[in-house]
C-alpha cells in the first residue's frame, strides 16, 4: 500500500535539529516583531552562520562568524541595494551601496 503524504504542511516556523536535540535551521519567522522570515543556519554553539530573509521592506542574505556578520547584502522593494564585507570582529572592511 502506498504512503499518505500531505501535499501542504502550514506552520509559522521549523526547527532542524541534529542527533543532540540542538536547533541547526530555522525556517519560518525569525523575528516576529519585524515581520522578518526566512531561513537561518546555526552552528553547534546556536550561533548564526548564515541567512536569507525577507521583510517588509526588501530580502537580506548574509554569512556570520563568531557573532558577527562577515558579508550581507540586502536590495529593498524600492530598488536600494547594499553589501558589505568585515573582518571576524565585526569591523566593516567594505560597503557599496547603489544610493550613494
Amino acid at each position: 500500500m502506498a504512503e499518505r503524504t500531505s501535499k501542504i504542511v502550514r506552520t509559522e516556523r521549523v526547527e532542524v535539529v541534529d542527533s543532540d536535540g540542538r536547533v541547526r535551521v530555522v525556517i519560518g519567522t525569525i523575528d516576529a516583531g519585524t515581520g522578518m522570515v526566512g531561513v537561518t543556519v546555526l552552528d553547534s554553539d546556536g550561533r548564526e552562520r548564515g541567512f536569507i530573509v525577507t521583510d517588509e521592506g526588501g530580502a537580506e542574505a548574509g554569512v556570520s562568524a563568531l557573532g558577527n556578520n562577515l558579508a550581507c547584502i540586502r536590495a529593498t522593494d524600492d530598488g536600494d541595494v547594499t553589501a558589505f564585507l568585515a573582518d571576524p570582529k565585526g569591523n566593516v572592511l567594505d560597503w557599496w551601496d547603489n544610493a550613494a
